[in-house]
């Protein structure tokens, strides 16, 4: 008896190492969301704006994020994006004014 030979699978597609990471991201957005909650808010018409150019970044961040895993990128432009997300506390007060 001959012992079969293995069989070499060239169909299957690669899968693409070093994707960008959507858990990571979307606990990233989470964290960004409670941190703009906790600094950013008040309740007078500068913190109501403060918010909604917050919530509008935030926005903006997981439309790229969904982007990049539609397109399945690769790459680490997702570290950038997180910057910017939780640099919000820090650059939207000094835009609205304290």
């Amino acid at each position: 008896m001959s012992n079969p030979s293995p069989v070499l699978d060239y169909a299957k597609p690669a899968k693409i190492a070093g994707g960008w990471p959507v858990g990571t991201g979307v606990a990233g957005l989470f964290l960004v969301f409670v941190l703009q909650t906790m600094f950013l808010s008040c309740l007078c018409d500068r913190g109501v704006a403060k918010m909604k150019m917050g919530v509008a970044v935030d926005g903006i961040i997981l439309a790229r994020f969904v982007i990049a895993w539609i397109r399945q990128e690769t790459g680490r432009g997702w570290m950038i994006y997180l910057f910017i997300g939780l640099s919000t506390v820090v650059w939207i007060p000094m835009i609205v004014g304290e």
